[in-house]
């Protein structure tokens, strides 16, 4: 698990020092009604549909849901960083990354998880 979050962290901060991944901390995200950051399912289908799951190695077929046990679709660049919802911005992560790497955007973000 150390070496994990260790691996993590470093690319983040790989990710973070690095102009391709440079962020506009200055930008203001859509948000819904309920303040949450607007983002659509369309962009995460069409991300499962072209990424295989680690998993299973199976795409998504259609519009029907594709389990993935132990993994979830994250955005690389957050979106409450201005990071884009699309599939170019989304990664395959397992559940302990994604405990790691959400705790580490709710510093970023200023205390919010979204």
């Amino acid at each position: 698990m150390k070496k994990i979050t260790s691996l993590i962290l470093t690319s983040l901060f790989s990710m973070a020092m690095n102009p391709a991944f440079a962020v506009d901390l200055s930008c203001h995200p859509l948000r819904d009604s309920r303040g949450h950051i607007k983002r659509s399912p369309w962009q995460v289908m069409k991300f499962k549909k072209a990424v295989a799951c680690p998993a299973t190695g199976k795409v998504q077929e259609g519009n029907k849901y594709t389990p993935c046990n132990g993994f979830v679709v994250d955005h690389i660049t957050p979106l409450c960083l201005c990071g884009k919802d699309a599939p170019e911005n989304m990664a395959w992560q397992s559940l302990a990354e994604s405990k790691i790497k959400d705790k580490w955007e709710r510093q970023a973000c200023g205390g919010k998880g979204d």
